[in-house]
């Protein structure tokens, strides 16, 4: 996706989501492949301390299209981890 071209973004923090992670950007790429409107997912991962990280990695490589991917090493909370994401947003 080229800088500047998502319409939409969509944040979705995470902390510790190696059970759901994988479903929840599954749904979000279905969602995005029925509509016909630029989009983006951000995903922030908030300090996570169980394999969520190595998870999202995988999941970049694959849905590189349209997901984006930041964290940090020290869990800061839902809000901070929002709002991480919104600046970075195109």
């Amino acid at each position: 996706m080229v800088r500047g071209s998502a319409s939409i973004s969509i944040v979705l923090p995470v902390y510790n989501g190696e059970s759901f992670i994988r479903k929840s950007i599954s749904v979000l790429a279905r969602f995005i492949c029925s509509v016909n409107y630029p989009c983006e997912v951000i995903v922030v991962d908030d300090g996570s301390s169980d394999s969520t990280p190595w998870i999202l990695k995988e999941l970049r490589n694959h849905f590189h299209s349209f997901l984006r991917v930041f964290g940090y090493r020290v869990n800061r909370g839902k809000g901070f981890a929002f709002r991480y994401g919104a600046l970075r947003a195109w």
